[in-house]
């Protein structure tokens, strides 16, 4: 059986007022104002950086059903500049079944929501024998992938489908304004230059 990598680009044209939010909370606004808002943060020590912060929590104003865990990273404290929501273990169905399905409702959203100006279905190139392995073969580069990109005026989506072991499986949904890039390579270019103060 071949497992299926499905990968889809869109080009988004949603109204201005829903490219102001990502999950009820505005881009580029401050962890004070989400904590506002009523979220729950928990800043991320290990992980924040000088041009990065990121903080944890589990709920957010409009949260995805069946995604348990945000990830919210801002520019300096000042700025939220991406948010990745992670979904709960599915482990109902060994063969993939529900995690599909799952897959391909929030597709059919976005699909249904957003004007696709692009696409692109790509099948995977390794075979699975037995029907537990599909998640066990998304573990693997080049096995198989189920995931769809998006990009519109204001940010950039993916969603992927991931490997938890054998038999299960989890969603993950990442939303990136369009800043993101910059502040990647405001981060890189700090780096570069301390590199090469020090050497």
């Amino acid at each position: 059986m071949l497992v299926h990598l499905s990968a889809l680009v869109f080009l988004l044209a949603a109204p201005p007022a829903q490219q102001q939010e990502v999950f009820g909370i505005k881009w580029c606004s401050t962890p004070q104002q989400a904590v506002l808002a009523g979220v729950k943060l928990k800043k991320d020590m290990e992980r924040t950086t000088e041009h990065i912060s990121i903080y944890d929590a589990v709920r957010l104003p409009k949260g995805l059903s069946g995604f348990e865990n945000y990830v919210l990273i801002y520019h300096k404290d000042r700025c939220l500049v991406k948010v990745t929501a992670v979904g709960t273990t599915i482990d109902d169905s060994a063969d993939g079944t529900h995690g599909k399905q799952e897959f391909e409702r929030l597709e059919n959203i976005l699909a249904a929501k957003y004007v696709a100006a692009m696409q692109a279905k790509h099948i995977g190139r390794k075979l699975y024998e037995e029907e537990d392995e599909f998640y066990q073969c998304l573990g693997y580069e080049g096995c198989g992938r189920w995931i769809i990109f998006l990009e519109g005026p204001d940010r950039k989506i993916m969603l992927e489908l991931h490997s938890a072991g054998r038999s299960s499986g989890y969603l993950v949904f990442t939303v990136e304004s369009n800043l993101w890039s910059d502040v990647l390579k405001e981060s890189e270019d700090s780096k570069n230059s301390k590199d090469a103060e020090a050497l």
